[in-house]
């Protein structure tokens, strides 16, 4: 999207895309930022709330808005022609890669996984822990693996009032081996949804702690 907007190839076609995929991002941090997690999820391991990418996106979207082209072939079979020449072109390279990292790898999330540095990875991404009241607790599983060509011990993680994921650790996994571990939690903070972070420390060096979330919403106490 970046080389097509700076190429000046195909204005028009060029600003509607942009527009569209910026809106889509807005849309998507905006409902980010809304329910409370903590990061738009889209810098890897660096972590960006979604109210900062929500601006960026906004901000983007005025800048497009007003720097619209001139051209006025928009509704043309000419502009027509010149979308979907990029467009195509950028549909069958998308392809290639997909096949290629199918080619090499088992499933398709484990390429993506191996392609963002992350050796260790959790399923579920976000526990959902359902509803509570204040000082109730909860516990969960997460199903832990090692994607790694290398044993990766799970040396600790969070333990405190809120949130303890040490009881089931320490625990070595093996090459591509997957171990659950137990999480308990308690419902903490003001009446609403939540989403909460915690984390896990590892002996890999390509990536020291993984970062785990369980969310759920926190409803009034009887009186």
């Amino acid at each position: 999207m970046g080389l097509w907007l700076l190429s000046g190839w195909s204005a028009r076609a060029a600003w509607v895309a942009a527009l569209g995929f910026f809106s889509i991002l807005a849309s998507a941090s905006l409902y980010l930022a809304l329910v409370g997690q903590g990061s738009c999820g889209c810098m890897g391991h660096i972590e960006v709330h979604p109210w900062i990418t929500f601006t960026l996106d906004v901000a983007i979207i005025g800048l497009l808005a007003v720097n619209r082209p001139t051209s006025t072939n928009i509704n043309g079979v000419y502009w027509r022609r010149q979308f979907l020449l990029p467009a195509g072109g950028a549909g069958a390279l998308l392809s290639v890669f997909a096949a290629v990292c199918l080619l090499v790898f088992d499933h398709p999330m484990t390429a993506l996984q191996r392609l963002r540095g992350e050796s260790i990875t959790l399923e579920p991404n976000v526990a959902d822990l359902g509803s509570g009241q204040l000082g109730e607790s909860r516990v969960f599983h997460l199903q832990v693996t090692n994607l790694s060509d290398r044993p990766v011990c799970i040396v600790g993680g969070t333990s405190d009032c809120a949130c303890v994921a040490t009881e089931s650790l320490p625990i070595t996994l093996a090459k591509l081996e997957t171990q659950p571990i137990e999480v308990r939690v308690a419902f903490h903070g003001s009446p609403g949804q939540f989403q909460h972070t915690f984390l896990l420390y590892t002996d890999d060096k390509l990536q020291r702690v993984v970062t785990a979330r369980f969310s759920g919403t926190l409803v009034p106490g009887e009186r």
